[in-house]
């Protein structure tokens, strides 16, 4: 008797050695809580939730009754993992008894494969059960039927690439084969990735061109995640609804090149690679075909035959002659050059000619539309965006400022859609309000795109300007993105002309991401939203352009310094930086005050050895992100202040607590404790 329940023990310990430290989910897993699946009616129906843990995933049925599987994570191989069906947690209408192969084994191992398409969409496909065998075997693509799920989060923070680019004419038919959106005056559109902050758009046109989708007439939707599986590519998309989003899958053709395709839309997200799509499956069919515009003196209509409805003119402008202006227009002659912008998404070639703009691969072209109403916007100017793609036209609005001979700056406004009335002028496409920020696109925790960027002059030769600095070293803390900080002087000594500065760096600052070289100031100027005062530099080695910003909190009893690339800074750069975990900036800097004027040191003061680090003392700098956002170590000891003489002090006294190495070393040595006293029993 004392035997048995000696092995039972040993049994026990085993299964805890091979749970606990042989398999672990990959930590994209735990991104959700609870990963959506089995889902139909547009998400108005979710089947069931997925919910990983580290070693344990658990399958959580909502149909009538609801059942639920907890599986243990036993053995990892690549992406596949080999797990066992748990009996305490699992309820199921079956017991594990009953799941057997006919030979008393039980049936309760099976193979998981994992497959990740972004971080809100996963793939799982499971193994049917079977008895413990040879890894290799139960994941062989052999054992079937797999069982597919595709798991979805919907609330997201970013979206990915729609797979689809370019505009399309398109009609659609339903499950039953009838035929939609036939005949209509203006045809169905369906537009993806025309420009940068746009998704996938659809404009219906009529109610009944929709079937039962369940869309709005004009849809826009966003892409979770993609992935090519059989010949098709899948793309799960979400309606920019943040209190309830619901979902669509897209199945597109692997080839989208061609002039016309099918596109087929599941209300269901499942996954069907066969060519024909079963009549019970939610889905429709869209017969996209490729219309390129060329100009916006085209007929959108289908047929102009009238031209006394004034609702119609905008859409028939060439049959009606009721065109907006051909006319080119001009940007301002200080504007025309060669520009670079520096950005922390690399570097793009500004080219701005007296008729055309082109910012890396895009060109636009200035039209003769002038403003007429607003004083203040009289110098900005019309232009417009073709495609060769099929999307149509795009109006948009240029706003130059001057900063100084080699630096300017410009912001474009949201788009406005052709066709558009006859009545539309410049004011209408340069309205203040289309320089705020679109709030289709969630945010990505970055300043807006309609912001003000700012560019330097090609030419080798540029004119430097006072930097605005008290000659002296003004002493900074630099805090970076990655937590790190570190010390250093802004040195303006030596230069009588004050139109340069560089860096003393400490030891412990990356030269990697700050630099001592020379840096030449090229324009200084005060942000018209703000009042910060902005320097833009270049570095005197690399040509590289850098915006420094000095911004106050009306809190704070001293502002800061913030470094980003030239067409990073704006006039949210600073809060996005504080308050929204902006990281598209290189450092920003606490001013420490000096003895001196206006709180610099003096140049004839021994800056560098304030920057020494005294002996044998280890100096770490906190950033309030490292108070905020604590980092654990679950292999280093956990400390407390349990040593008397430590009271009021920050000296703590280590205590090492167990983790998850030490759990599995605590079990090791009950198994070898335990198979001790067995033989001596024996």
């Amino acid at each position: 008797m004392f035997r048995r329940l000696l092995l039972q023990m040993l049994f026990v310990q085993l299964s805890a050695v091979s749970v606990h430290s042989a398999c672990s989910f990959p930590g994209y897993t735990t991104f959700s809580r609870k990963w959506e699946t089995l889902i139909s009616q547009e998400r108005h129906t979710v089947g069931a939730y997925w919910t990983f843990n580290q070693t344990t995933v658990e399958f959580l049925s909502l149909t009538r009754p609801q059942t639920s599987d907890v599986y243990d994570c036993i053995r990892e191989l690549s992406n596949n993992f080999l797990v066992q069906l748990n009996p305490k947690y699992t309820e199921t209408d079956q017991s594990p008894n009953d799941q057997g192969n006919g030979n008393g084994q039980l049936m309760t191992h099976r193979c998981v494969k994992l497959f990740r398409y972004s971080d809100n969409v996963l793939q799982v496909k499971l193994s049917p059960l079977s008895v413990l065998g040879p890894m290799e075997q139960i994941c062989h693509e052999s054992q079937t039927p797999w069982e597919s799920y595709i798991l979805v989060w919907p609330k997201i923070t970013d979206y990915e690439a729609c797979p689809i680019v370019g505009g399309f004419q398109f009609s659609i038919t339903d499950p039953q084969k009838n035929q939609l959106c036939a005949n209509l005056y203006l045809p169905p559109v369906l537009e993806s990735r025309c420009i940068e902050e746009e998704g996938l758009n659809i404009e219906f046109r009529n109610f009944n061109c929709r079937g039962n989708l369940g869309m709005q007439l004009n849809q826009e939707l966003r892409c979770l995640g993609s992935w090519t599986e059989g010949n098709f590519t899948f793309s799960v998309t979400t309606s920019t609804d943040q209190m309830w989003p619901r979902l669509w899958l897209f199945r597109f053709p692997v080839d989208m090149q061609q002039g016309e395709f099918n596109v087929e839309i599941l209300s269901e997200i499942k996954v069907v690679t066969t060519e024909k799509i079963d009549p019970s499956v939610e889905h429709h069919t869209m017969h996209l075909s490729k219309k390129i515009y060329t100009s916006t003196c085209e007929d959108e209509a289908v047929t102009c035959v009238s031209c006394n409805n004034s609702n119609i003119l905008g859409f028939c402008q060439r049959t009606c002659d009721v065109c907006h202006t051909n006319q080119m227009g001009s940007f301002p002659n200080s504007t025309v050059g060669n520009w670079i912008q520096f950005s922390i998404d690399g570097v793009k070639n500004v080219t701005v000619s007296t008729s055309s703009m082109e910012i890396g691969d895009t060109n636009f072209s200035c039209i003769g539309l002038e403003i007429k109403r607003w004083y203040k916007t009289k110098d900005r100017k019309v232009a417009v965006l073709f495609f060769a793609n099929g999307c149509r036209p795009r109006y948009l609005c240029v706003d130059f400022v001057q900063r100084s001979t080699s630096v300017q700056q410009y912001r474009l406004s949201q788009y406005v859609l052709w066709p558009q009335q006859p009545s539309m002028d410049a004011d209408d496409v340069c309205d203040e309000d289309l320089f705020a920020e679109t709030k289709s696109k969630p945010s990505k925790n970055t300043p807006g795109i309609h912001k003000y960027k700012t560019v330097v002059t090609a030419n080798e030769t540029k004119q430097k300007v006072p930097c605005g600095l008290t000659e002296g070293y003004l002493q900074l803390n630099a805090h970076f993105p990655d937590k790190r900080s570190c010390k250093l002087f802004v040195n303006s000594c030596k230069n009588d002309s004050q139109t340069s500065f560089d860096l003393v760096l400490s030891d412990d600052c990356d030269k990697s991401i700050l630099t001592e070289n020379k840096q030449e100031c090229i324009a200084t100027f005060v942000d018209d939203t703000n009042g910060d005062q902005v320097v833009i530099t270049q570095d005197s080695n690399t040509s590289i352009a850098y915006c420094w910003v000095l911004h106050k909190e009306e809190w704070e009893p001293r502002p800061r310094y913030f470094l980003t690339y030239a067409a990073d800074c704006n006039s949210d750069a600073a809060k996005y930086i504080l308050y929204r975990n902006y990281t598209g900036y290189i450092s920003y800097f606490d001013i420490v005050a000096g003895p001196d004027l206006l709180g610099t040191y003096s140049c004839s003061h021994d800056i560098v050895s304030l920057l020494r680090k005294p002996d044998n003392v280890t100096v770490q700098s906190i950033s309030m992100a490292d108070i905020t956002t604590p980092h654990f170590n679950l292999d280093a000891p956990v400390f407390t202040t349990n040593n008397p003489d430590a009271a009021g002090s920050n000296i703590k006294t280590p205590v090492h607590t167990s983790n998850c190495g030490s759990k599995s070393q605590r079990i090791l040595i009950n198994l070898f404790i335990m198979a001790t006293v067995y033989f001596i029993v024996i």
